[in-house]
């Protein structure tokens, strides 16, 4: 059993049982039992143990982006390049091909280097915010391809 663990002292022993929640590492003190019911109520503990959204503590791909951009350096012109919708990571996540009409939008409207850059942010803070909470879905934009772009093949000319 996964995080079960034997606690034995001079005159006792006891079971305990830890499991890492978002990165903190919690622990259940399950008593003195028998290894048959100490294993039982491991596994009824294990799954209480993990960490459940509260109803008004869904995160969003804003929020998300918000914390991922407060993480890295960026300047301030490409962080004001991005605003959201107040949708939820796992719809988002679950939407593969709104993800991708909203590529060809941006294609669209605003070109296939935008498109390129908005595809990246979002795979970037999507994947990163999967190592906090790893009931995302898998990350929409593998439904998405990402253009090439060639180099421009001109010089300034010179003296005309």
């Amino acid at each position: 059993m996964p995080g079960l663990y034997l606690r034995c002292r001079a005159r006792s022993k006891s079971f305990f049982i830890q499991r890492r929640v978002k990165g903190d590492l919690v622990k259940e003190t399950l008593g003195e039992l028998s290894v048959k019911r100490a294993k039982e109520k491991a596994m009824k503990t294990w799954s209480g143990m993990k960490a459940k959204p509260a109803a008004g503590d869904v995160t969003t791909l804003g929020d998300a982006i918000d914390l991922y951009l407060s993480d890295k350096p960026l300047a301030q012109k490409t962080r004001d390049n991005y605003t959201w919708t107040n949708r939820s990571l796992h719809d988002i996540g679950n939407d593969r091909s709104g993800v991708r009409a909203l590529q060809r939008y941006i294609k669209k409207h605003h070109g296939r280097a935008t498109s390129n850059q908005v595809v990246r942010l979002l795979s970037a803070v999507y994947r990163w915010q999967r190592k906090i909470d790893p009931d995302l879905p898998e990350p929409p934009t593998t439904a998405v391809e990402i253009d090439k772009i060639v180099a421009r093949d001109w010089v300034y000319a010179r003296g005309t």
